[in-house]
Formats: structure tokens, sequence, C-alpha cells
């Protein structure tokens, strides 16, 4: 309920005299400084760990596009009970072989290779905000087990920083 005029009971701005009292009266440099420095220090943690999740965030297309080729993969070992002969180095050599087509050289991905006879798919990134990557390869390697199952292990080359390389 607002109250107008002459329905206020009130003398004239003594009702809002609760909002001035520390008119005139502001934050003392040192409460200044306070506040600036907790800004800074959680700027500090949280830019660091920002960056972390927007290359992982990136990379995210990588390792999806390597599961694609991984069962991709399985099914051509199940159909001729052996891996590709050759190195498949191009999407469409892979698009050929594997009926499969991937983003490389758009995107994220830089460059894609299937190594012939072992299964070992790596594939370069490239924009993923982090350059230490650019020059690096994620690995998928494969290992078969005694009923023919077909499970996969990450790995990464020796530059490329642990913290992207996925768990599972």
């Amino acid at each position: 309920m607002v109250l107008k005029g002459e329905d206020c009971k009130c003398s004239t701005p003594s009702h809002l005299s609760f909002l001035f009292i520390r008119w005139g009266v502001g934050f003392t440099l040192i409460e200044l400084l306070i506040v600036i420095a907790i800004i800074g220090i959680l700027a500090a943690i949280a830019v660091p760990i920002y960056r972390i999740q927007v290359v992982k965030a990136r990379l995210s297309e990588v390792t999806q596009s390597m599961s694609h080729v991984a069962t991709a993969l399985a099914h051509y070992r199940q159909d001729n009970d052996a891996w590709p002969s050759n190195d498949l180095t191009t999407a469409s050599a892979i698009q050929t072989t594997l009926n499969l087509a991937l983003p490389v050289g758009t995107g994220y991905i830089s460059t894609v290779t299937i190594h012939g006879g072992t299964g070992i798919i790596q594939f370069t990134p490239q924009n993923t905000g982090d350059p230490a990557l650019n020059s690096e390869s994620l690995i998928l390697i494969p290992s078969i087990g005694q009923q023919g199952a077909i499970t996969w292990s990450w790995s990464a080359t020796a530059g490329f920083p642990a913290i992207y390389i996925p768990k599972k």
C-alpha cells in the first residue's frame, strides 16, 4: 500500500530519516581495498579453471569423433577379422574404408591417423585455445580380450597435458 499526500500521517520527510543515517558517509579506503582484493583472489582462481574447462569442451569434439571411429573400427574388425592393413590418414580414406565422415581440418580436428594392422587411432587437435595441444596427439589404443571383445584405452603423445586426457 502506498500512502499519498494527506493519507500520510507522518511528518515531512522524517519517515525517511532512516535512509539518511549514513548520508555523507562513504566506504573507507580499507573497506574498498579489501573488496578489490577479494575480487582479485576470486578472479585469480576462476580464470585458469575457466580456461581449462573451455579447452576440455573444445576437445570433446575430438574425443567424440575418436569414439565414433573406434566403434566403426570395431565393426570393421568384426566383419573382416582384421584391422585395416594400410594407414588411414585422410577423411576420404576413413569414409571409404569405415563408412564414417569426420570433420578433419575444420573445427578442432587437425589430422587423423588410423594405424594399419594395429587399429590405433591418433588425432591431432587444433584451435583448442591451448597452444601446447596443437602439435601433440590424443591416442586411442585397442586391446582384444580372450572372447574377442575390444577395449579401448586413452593415451597421448609426450607433450600432451595429462589434464586433458580422458579417463575412460
